[in-house]
C-alpha cells in the first residue's frame, strides 16, 4: 500500500492549478512593467569569461529604497535621469562594459573610484543652522 488518496491527488492539482495561474499573471505583470518602464532594465554579457559581475552595482535606481513612499516623487524629480545611470566599481570595468557588454542602450557610467565628495564646511552648516533652525537643516 502506497497511501494513495485520490482526494489528496484532486486537492494537490488544484493548488497546482492555481500556484500556475498565480504565476502567469505575475508574469504578465512583469512584462508589462518592463514595457513601461524600460529604463529599469539593465542587461549586459559578460565582457570576457573571468569577469566578476560583482564589479557592476548596477542602476543608481536599484541600489536603495525608500522607506517612506510619500518622497519618492521628489527623490524622483531631483534625480531624474541619473537614476538610471549605471554603477561600476572601476572606470576601466566601465570601459569593458561599454565596448564589449553588449549593452542595448546608452548608458552613462559613474565608477566609484572617481567619486569625490566635497564636505560642506563646518561654519556653513551652522549659519544655515542659525537662519533656519537646527531641526530644519540636515545634511544629506
Amino acid at each position: 500500500r502506497l497511501g494513495f488518496s485520490q482526494d489528496s491527488h484532486n486537492e494537490l492539482q488544484q493548488k497546482k492549478r492555481t500556484l500556475e495561474n498565480n504565476v502567469a499573471t505575475a508574469s504578465k505583470q512583469v512584462n508589462e512593467l518592463v514595457h513601461k518602464y524600460p529604463q529599469l532594465q539593465f542587461d549586459y554579457t559578460s565582457p570576457d569569461r573571468n569577469f566578476d559581475r560583482s564589479r557592476v552595482k548596477g542602476l543608481v535606481a536599484d541600489l536603495f529604497s525608500i522607506p517612506d513612499t510619500q518622497y519618492a516623487m521628489a527623490l524622483e524629480v531631483a534625480a531624474g535621469g541619473r537614476l538610471y545611470n549605471v554603477v561600476t566599481d572601476t572606470e576601466d570595468t566601465s570601459a569593458l562594459l561599454i565596448k564589449h557588454g553588449q549593452l542595448r542602450r546608452r548608458y552613462v557610467m559613474i565608477p566609484l573610484n572617481k567619486i569625490r565628495s566635497n564636505a560642506i564646511d563646518r561654519e556653513v552648516v551652522n549659519n544655515a543652522k542659525r537662519l533656519v533652525g537646527s531641526d530644519n537643516c540636515h545634511l544629506a
